[in-house]
């Protein structure tokens, strides 16, 4: 027990250090102009990004480490060529499906994870992709070109042309602040600023 209050002190005093010297402009911008009524970090990636592929255990720690916010993924249409569009829909249909994290690591596994891989270039190929991951064939024919998805795709495009979103991967904080990833120096210092970011009006 005095261990665990010992590494919850030292926890808290660590990230007391880091937000005395957190700076707008330096380790975060506002790109919003009203923050979200509920607390939320948001990731806008691409499948097609491998600076995503490279980053994603790393939002998936914070995820874990976050309690009462919520943490989810924007896709992005402009990344990938042809296949952007294509990638983009196979994101809303896994969210839709409840298997997001599940076709993600698929999904990165094909495009990064040997010599030679490219991005899927059908929805043959997507739904393949799925099906592999364990998702069913019927499911994925019938969430693919649902309304629920159409519906997430446009809320995907309106909300990253609302906040300006250029590069990935990008991470925004309650629709108000980016994080200025290039600014960090480890894992620990990441968390600290986005619980600062979290606690800002």
């Amino acid at each position: 027990m005095q261990k665990l209050l010992s590494l919850l002190l030292t926890s808290l005093l660590s990230f007391a250090v880091f937000a005395a010297d957190f700076k707008e402009g330096v380790n975060y911008s506002v790109v919003g102009t009203r923050a979200s009524a509920e607390p939320e970090v948001v990731q806008y990636f691409s499948y097609a990004c491998i600076h995503c592929a490279n980053f994603d255990e790393a939002y998936s720690k914070l995820a874990e480490s976050l309690t009462g916010v919520a943490v989810t993924k924007v896709h992005v249409a402009w990344l990938g060529g042809k296949s952007g569009l294509l990638l983009q829909r196979a994101h809303a249909t896994a969210v839709e499906m409840y298997v997001e994290r599940l076709v993600t690591r698929q999904m990165f596994t094909a495009i990064f994870g040997r010599s030679g891989a490219r991005p899927p270039q059908s929805v043959a190929d997507i739904r393949a992709l799925f099906v592999s991951a364990g998702v069913s064939g019927e499911g994925f024919d019938k969430a693919f070109s649902s309304p629920a998805v159409d519906a997430r795709i446009a809320h995907y495009d309106a909300i990253t042309n609302e906040l300006g979103i250029n590069s990935t991967p990008a991470i925004i904080i309650n629709r108000k602040y980016k994080i200025e990833r290039g600014s960090l120096g480890s894992e620990e210092e990441f968390h600290a600023l986005v619980r600062h970011l979290l606690a800002l009006k």
